[in-house]
């Protein structure tokens, strides 16, 4: 082997382990999940691993405040699988329901089904949130 392609060897093997990190929790089917941004999970022998990457919409009531409608929030989410790749996608939380609430569609992305039951901090009125305060907690389920 010659110089040239052992250093190439070796500076592959340094990014791979510098990529790989340890998952912030360890996920299960059907079992909520909660996140802070930036955290990922896990799922033990399935081949998912799915990111809290960001609130991209909170327009939910604020508390103390009077509204016209419920408002909801939406987080993106970055899942990474052995069938849909890497990619990122929305979950959606409509707001006035509960998370116990059958009605509410289901998210889909790479074979999975989405369910975010509980954004935290819940907006008050006068209250500006920190967007690295943001928690969020979700279920999943295979399709």
């Amino acid at each position: 082997m010659s110089k040239r392609m052992l250093f190439g060897a070796a500076a592959l093997l340094v990014l791979a382990a510098g990529a790989c990190r340890k998952a912030d929790q360890q996920g299960e089917m059907d079992a909520p999940i909660t996140l802070k941004r930036g955290q990922f999970v896990s799922f033990g022998k399935r081949p998912l691993e799915v990111t809290f990457v960001r609130v991209l919409e909170d327009s939910r009531c604020p508390i103390g405040a009077v509204c016209a409608r419920a408002g909801d929030a939406v987080v993106q989410l970055e899942g990474k699988s052995s069938d849909g790749g890497f990619d990122t996608f929305e979950a959606r939380l409509p707001g006035g329901i509960a998370p116990t609430d059958t009605t509410v569609l289901w998210d889909i992305w790479s074979g999975y089904r989405f369910r975010l039951l509980k954004l935290e901090p819940y907006p008050r009125t006068g209250v500006l949130v920190d967007s690295a305060a943001y928690v969020a907690t979700f279920i999943v389920r295979p399709s």
